[in-house]
C-alpha cells in the first residue's frame, strides 16, 4: 500500500462545505489566556482587538460563558443590542448558577418585571459567591457588587416599576439592603438621595448626597491635585463609582444647586476622559443655570459658551447618539450668541486630537494565538 497523498486544499474546503470534515484550529494558548487578552484590550478601549480575541475564544468553544459575556459587551459598544441580548441569554443558559454579572447586564437591557427577576437571580448567585470567597479582598469586592445590585433594583422601582402597588416600600427595602450590606458604599447613599429627591425632600436629599461625596470626593480631589501621595495609585481605591454613575452624580448635584461639588465631579471626569460630550455639556449647562440666578454673574455665560462649544467639537470627533442633547447645546449657543472676544478661541482651535490606532504587535499576537 502506497503512502497516502496529501489532501488538496480545494478538496478540503469542499469537504467542509459538504459537512464531510470538521475544521480544527489548535491554539497554543488556553481559552482563558485568550480571554484575558480580550479583557485587557477592552479595558484599553481597543474594541477591535478585543473582538478578535473574543472571536478566537468562541471558535474554540462557542458556549464559553465568559467569552459570550465579553462579546456582548463589545456588541453593545457597537450598538448591536439584539445580538448582545442573544449572547447574554446563551451565557445564562449554559452557566445559570455561576457568574452574576451577566444577569445584571441583561436586566439593564430588558427593564420592567423581566429585569427584576434577573436582578433577583443575579443577587442569589452573587450572594453565594461572596459566601464562598476565601480571600478578604475578593469578599470585599463582592460585597460592594451586592450593595450596588440592590441600588439597581431600587432604581428599577423608581422608574419602570414605579406604578406597582408597593413600589415605594420596595424601593426603601432595597436602599436599606444596599446600606446594610455595605455602609461605606457611596452609590447606596446616592440612590437614597435620588429617592428623597423624587419625594421632594430637598434638604434631606442634599444631606444624604453630602454623605455620599464624603466617602470619595475629598480623597479623589487630593490625588488629582497632587495633595496626597499615593504609591502605586489605583483610582478604584479612591473612587469606585463608574464614569457613568458619576455623570448621574453631577446631574443630581446640579438639580440640587450644589454647584461647586458638581464642578469638582465634572472636572474630575474630564481628567479621566475628555472625549465624552455629555461631560462638557453638563459643565456648560451648569454655568448657564448659574448665570440665570438673580445674583448670577456675566462671566458664567462666557464659561457656558466655552464648555458648550467644546462639547460641539468633541461631538465632531466622537459623535454621541443623544440628538436631544446636541439640539439643546445648539439652542443655548444661539441664545448666548457669538464670543465677543474671538481671539480667546485661538488656542482651542489649535488643539490636535489624536486617534489611537491598533498596533501591528497586537495584530501579530492574535495571529500567534491562532497558530
Amino acid at each position: 500500500m502506497g503512502r497516502p497523498k496529501a489532501k488538496n486544499p480545494k478538496a478540503k474546503r469542499l469537504a467542509l462545505k459538504k459537512g464531510l470534515a470538521v475544521e480544527t484550529r489548535e491554539s497554543k494558548f488556553s481559552i482563558d489566556q485568550i480571554l484575558e487578552k480580550a479583557q485587557e484590550n477592552l479595558d484599553q478601549y481597543d474594541y477591535e482587538m478585543a473582538q478578535k480575541f473574543c472571536q478566537r475564544a468562541l471558535e474554540m468553544n462557542p458556549d464559553h460563558a465568559k467569552a459570550l459575556e465579553l462579546t456582548s459587551t463589545l456588541l453593545l459598544e457597537a450598538g448591536e443590542v439584539e445580538d448582545a441580548k442573544h449572547c447574554l441569554g446563551r451565557a445564562i443558559t449554559v452557566q445559570p448558577d455561576e457568574g452574576f454579572s451577566k444577569y445584571f447586564s441583561m436586566a439593564q437591557l430588558l427593564g420592567g418585571q423581566e429585569a427584576l427577576e434577573l436582578y433577583r437571580k443575579g443577587i442569589e448567585v452573587l450572594t453565594q459567591a461572596r459566601d464562598k470567597a476565601t480571600e478578604e479582598a475578593e469578599a470585599k469586592d463582592l460585597t460592594r457588587d451586592l450593595s450596588n445590585a440592590y441600588c439597581s433594583m431600587a432604581e428599577l422601582f423608581m422608574t419602570d416599576l414605579c406604578d406597582e402597588t408597593e413600589a415605594e416600600e420596595d424601593t426603601l427595602r432595597c436602599i436599606r439592603s444596599a446600606l446594610d450590606v455595605d455602609k461605606r458604599n457611596p452609590e447606596a447613599f446616592q440612590t437614597k438621595a435620588r429617592y428623597l429627591l423624587v419625594r421632594e425632600k430637598f434638604e434631606e436629599a442634599k444631606d444624604t448626597m453630602k454623605q455620599s461625596l464624603e466617602l470619595w470626593l475629598p480623597a479623589y480631589q487630593g490625588v488629582l491635585e497632587n495633595k496626597l501621595e499615593v504609591v502605586d495609585f489605583d483610582p478604584v481605591e479612591v473612587c469606585s463609582l463608574l464614569y457613568t454613575t458619576r455623570i448621574g452624580t453631577s446631574k443630581m448635584l446640579i438639580e440640587m444647586e450644589m454647584w461647586e461639588e458638581a464642578i469638582q465631579v465634572l472636572e474630575g471626569l474630564l481628567e479621566e476622559d475628555d472625549s465624552c460630550v455629555e461631560t462638557w455639556y453638563l459643565l456648560g449647562w451648569l454655568n448657564k443655570l448659574r448665570a440665570m440666578l438673580p445674583d448670577g454673574e456675566v462671566g458664567y455665560n462666557a464659561n457656558a459658551r466655552f464648555y458648550l462649544q467644546k462639547a460641539k467639537k468633541v461631538h465632531t470627533m466622537n459623535p454621541t447618539q443623544d440628538a436631544d442633547m446636541i439640539s439643546h447645546i445648539d439652542e443655548i449657543l444661539v441664545e448666548l450668541g457669538p464670543n465677543p472676544n474671538p481671539d480667546e478661541d485661538e488656542d482651542d482651535e489649535a488643539e490636535n486630537w489624536e486617534d489611537v490606532e491598533s498596533s501591528s504587535d497586537e495584530e501579530d499576537e492574535v495571529a500567534n494565538m491562532e497558530s
